[in-house]
């Protein structure tokens, strides 16, 4: 009788850990698109270290904007330089902020004279990853599961390795993967000084 116990709670912790990953994307199929990604105005932040600390920085960003300056945004921007593997985690680049909705586009002349970094992505077409976001998990699993995909795909295509933009969407449910290959190399760069 006990071993039935032990047996059936053991499965039962199974399946909440195997419905909790698929809720968050770990059975999601992982495939790469060319796709037309929207222009884009960005409120963000130069970050240098570990890229753990991302979401920290996009925060404060998020809540500068939504408490002094009325403007809330409902999506996320990461632009990764540095590949983790082969870099340091103190010496790390990244491009961390938010994405202003157009409603707000009107605000943002009076951010410029703020100490708010401004910068404006053109629509481009890029080869990208839709991968589901639901929460912080779906961030972990994505790194897990998207990477290994777009770093296969990179070389298959000889596509030169280039900063990876994240952009996570709350409103609708995923984050896109973006090479970047449809954005000039110097605008990307640009963005660090």
């Amino acid at each position: 009788m006990k071993k039935k116990v032990i047996l059936i709670v053991s499965l039962l912790i199974l399946a909440g850990i195997v419905s909790v990953a698929a809720f968050h994307g770990a059975f999601s199929t992982i495939t790469v698109e060319k796709h037309k990604l929207e222009e884009m105005k960005i409120v963000y932040a130069v970050h240098t270290g570990d890229y753990s600390e991302s979401g920290k920085v996009m925060n404060k960003l998020y809540y500068s904007l939504l408490e002094s300056e009325k403007i809330e945004t409902f999506r996320g921007i990461g632009i990764y330089f540095d590949d983790p593997e082969n870099v340091e985690k103190s010496k790390l680049r990244a491009v961390l902020g938010c994405v202003i909705e157009p409603n707000d586009y009107s605000k943002v002349e009076d951010l410029k004279g703020k100490n708010y970094k401004i910068a404006e992505i053109p629509q481009n077409e890029s080869h990208v990853v839709r991968f589901p976001y639901v929460s912080r998990i779906s961030i972990i699993i994505g790194l897990m599961k998207v990477y290994p995909v777009i770093n296969k795909f990179q070389k298959e295509n000889n596509i030169p390795p280039s900063p990876i933009t994240e952009l996570y969407s709350i409103k609708e449910g995923e984050i896109v993967y973006s090479l970047n290959d449809g954005l000039e190399k110097e605008l990307i760069a640009g963005l660090l000084r």
